[in-house]
């Protein structure tokens, strides 16, 4: 049914209801909002600023940031590199914008996430990072254990796709296979000091950090032992060296609970 079998006054009214469901989640709108909340005047980040994000609505999210960044913050200079979906892609001039494959992740995502780490890994105290996450950012953050090869990723993720498990269990066997999501983005630039602030759209019922692109800044609860009970649960046929991987500790959270500590409070779902 399309809208124009509507009533002129019920079309109307649904349209106004979309364009309204749009503009919440627009980051044209909601980014610079959000900055001026978490970085009041005269609180602005201090030393480096490095930009870090996936998901299909980040590039957008980095558009929007260097705008308010180039009118409100224009000593302070930025880098970074920000992933999304092929045919995403939005203008920038000091954040990388890299299109890699979603929801299959591929090579061009894999070395664009080691980048991102690395970069992060180079923050010091007094440093300042910001993550620009939407739905889409499992597959585009891919980062695999040593030993894992993109093929073994691709293999896997086309496995739980087709395997008709919901986002929330297909992010838990991904998150623990990963160097970089399941809260360990976050935990890199906390342990050198430097100030997280996350900025989320979410795509996942209920919003919980810990789902939105697999959480690379949020803690992460669920276990090893966790992981290989939905691979099991589906029948699914994953690489040997997953198995090993998913053995190896099946008793341990991926993040214990000391290490959750090191998580701000300030953390935020903010954007949502």
């Amino acid at each position: 049914m399309s809208l124009t079998s509507f009533p002129s006054n019920q079309r109307m009214l649904l349209e106004g209801a979309f364009a309204a469901a749009l503009a919440v989640a627009d980051p044209k709108r909601i980014v610079p909002e959000y900055l001026a909340k978490i970085f009041p005047s005269g609180m602005e980040p201090k030393g480096r600023c490095l930009i870090v994000g996936a998901g299909k609505a980040s590039a957008s999210m980095a558009t929007a940031l260097e705008a308010y960044a180039k009118q409100h913050w224009p000593m302070i200079s930025l880098d970074g590199v920000v992933l999304t979906r092929y045919g995403h892609a939005s203008p920038t001039h000091y954040i990388k914008i890299v299109e890699a494959g979603h929801p299959v992740p591929d090579q061009a995502g894999m070395n664009s996430a080691a980048e991102i780490l690395k970069l992060v890994n180079q923050l010091g105290s007094g440093d300042t990072l910001i993550a620009l996450v939407s739905g889409g950012g499992s597959s585009l953050l891919t980062l695999p254990q040593p030993d894992i090869t993109i093929a073994d990723m691709r293999k896997t993720t086309e496995a739980l796709l087709h395997s008709g498990a919901p986002i929330e269990e297909m992010n838990v066997v991904r998150k623990h296979l990963s160097a970089i999501l399941g809260g360990n983005l976050a935990r890199a630039a906390l342990a050198r000091g430097a100030r997280v602030e996350a900025f989320l759209i979410s795509d996942v019922t209920g919003d919980d950090p810990a789902d939105i692109a697999s959480g690379p800044c949020a803690p992460d609860y669920s276990s090893y032992i966790d992981a290989l009970q939905i691979l099991e649960k589906y029948g699914l046929n994953t690489p040997a060296v997953w198995d090993e991987i998913l053995k190896k500790d099946g008793s341990v959270q991926h993040l214990d609970q000391k290490g959750n500590k090191i998580f701000y409070n300030r953390i935020k779902d903010a954007l949502r």
